[in-house]
């Protein structure tokens, strides 16, 4: 049985339009043989959502965005039909949530399931919700901060009206005026600053040269401190019934002391002898004689 070329062509044509309408569902991400629930939601602005934006439940895709249609008749509300998946239960308190899937502002819905309520059948309608976008986040936490800087902004510009300009060149003025005096202060006194620290350079050195006077004191202290140690030296059987009784070991006792007495006398009346320097820069008369 010859089948005729009408009958092959439109064969060719049905054919050729299922494929069509199965690969433009596809396209739009509908699927044709599809067994899933179609629920319906409300919102007051769509913001941004387009067909085929996931439906999420925790992050996870059941779903997706079938159509969205404007209703005239409720002061031009957003219709969103979406599909989940036939083995989600979702009850009748359960919230749709148009929410921001990531930084670039994508939109899904969020299911925030409930596990009170009758479940809902397919084509039924579920509560909307609208998060926060970015956008609307960064306006409400920066607005405070942007009504401090105006007010900041306010009060300096209320206290510079206050302020005539002549006050303000008095302001300047009085700058330069002490600018200027502490430059002459020390242009003045520069040859009294290079003294002073000429002198403490002197004293560093007298502190840290063995010949000066601080050291022949110290060292002079030093060796009485060592012949009262030679006195009671073990070796050389110092006990206290030898200096009580050993009139020779009294006698150099007694030199000891008789000379750390007159190191001590001989620094207080002549300490120039002993430390020698002088902060104002006069000359060391008494280190000389």
């Amino acid at each position: 049985m010859k089948i005729s070329k009408e009958i092959k062509v439109g064969l060719l044509v049905i054919f050729s339009s299922f494929i069509l309408y199965i690969g433009f569902n596809f396209l739009k991400g509908n699927e044709v043989f599809s067994s899933n629930n179609i629920y319906y939601t409300i919102y007051s602005n769509s913001a941004g959502l387009n067909l085929s934006n996931p439906i999420l439940i925790n992050g996870f895709s059941v779903g997706s965005v079938k159509d969205i249609k404007i209703l005239k008749d409720r002061n031009y509300s957003i219709l969103v039909v979406f599909e989940v998946k036939k083995d989600i239960i979702i009850n009748k308190k359960t919230i749709a949530k148009l929410i921001t899937s990531d930084l670039l502002g994508s939109r899904a819905i969020e299911l925030i399931i409930s596990k009170k309520g009758a479940s809902l059948n397919n084509h039924d309608t579920i509560l909307g919700d609208i998060e926060q976008s970015l956008k609307d986040v960064f306006i409400s936490s920066t607005a405070p901060v942007i009504d401090d800087i105006n007010i900041t902004v306010r009060l300096i510009n209320n206290f510079i009206n206050k302020i005539s300009n002549s006050k303000i060149n008095l302001i300047f003025y009085n700058i330069r005026e002490i600018t200027s005096n502490l430059k002459s202060i020390i242009f003045i006194n520069k040859n009294n600053i290079n003294v002073t620290v000429s002198n403490i350079a002197k004293i560093s050195n007298i502190l840290a040269n063995k010949e000066n006077g601080i050291s022949f004191f110290l060292s002079e202290l030093n060796k009485s401190v060592n012949k009262l140690n030679l006195i009671f030296d073990k070796k050389n059987k110092g006990t206290l019934i030898q200096l009580i009784y050993d009139e020779s070991i009294y006698y150099n006792f007694n030199k000891v002391l008789i000379d750390l007495d007159k190191i001590l006398v001989d620094f207080k009346k002549n300490p120039n002898r002993y430390v020698s320097f002088s902060i104002f820069g006069k000359n060391d008369k008494n280190l000389k004689k």
